[in-house]
């Protein structure tokens, strides 16, 4: 049942371009591809997160190493061209958040490329309804993972999970 609510989520993915970022939604290195842990842009996202939470009255998120381990292998990936921008394998890091967490709650994903800041990823997914609707879901956990590509592009994974 929960593979093929999955799935259904896949049929509604689309594409938002935006200048000069892009992003894509669905409900960890090489010399040449930056792996830093992303703790403090992590923690700069999630404070914005939970800013906007907030103000539509939501409780916070909290972030989770696991999670953003997972979500920094998926911009790893992206970053060095293992896999293209996308989804593909979120049903797998959900699988794996949920036994290393030991949970089968909700989860949902944002991705997106070319911004540099914390601020602005969040403007880039609050502005769509697909990603806002995700920041805004019945979730307690967040992960984020940050790469940059050889070219200097940033890719950005944030993983939610509802963890009761």
């Amino acid at each position: 049942m929960i593979r093929t609510a999955l799935k259904k989520t896949f049929l509604i993915v689309f594409l938002l371009l935006i200048a000069p970022g892009r992003a894509l939604f669905a409900q960890d290195s090489d010399n040449d591809i930056e792996s830093t842990d992303g703790t403090a842009m992590a923690k700069d996202v999630l404070h914005y997160i939970n800013q906007h939470r907030r103000e539509k009255g939501l409780p916070p998120l909290q972030l989770s190493p696991v999670l953003s381990a997972i979500a920094r292998k998926h911009s790893l990936n992206m970053a060095s061209g293992a896999e293209p921008f996308g989804h593909q394998g979120f049903e797998e890091r959900i699988a794996a958040a949920w036994m290393q967490l030991h949970t089968r709650g909700a989860a949902a994903e944002n991705i997106a490329e070319g911004v540099t800041s914390a601020k602005a990823v969040v403007n880039l997914w609050l502005g769509s309804k697909g990603h806002r609707k995700n920041i805004e879901g019945n979730y307690n956990l967040m992960g984020l993972g940050v790469a940059t590509s050889a070219n200097g592009t940033m890719y950005f994974t944030q993983v939610f999970l509802y963890k009761p």
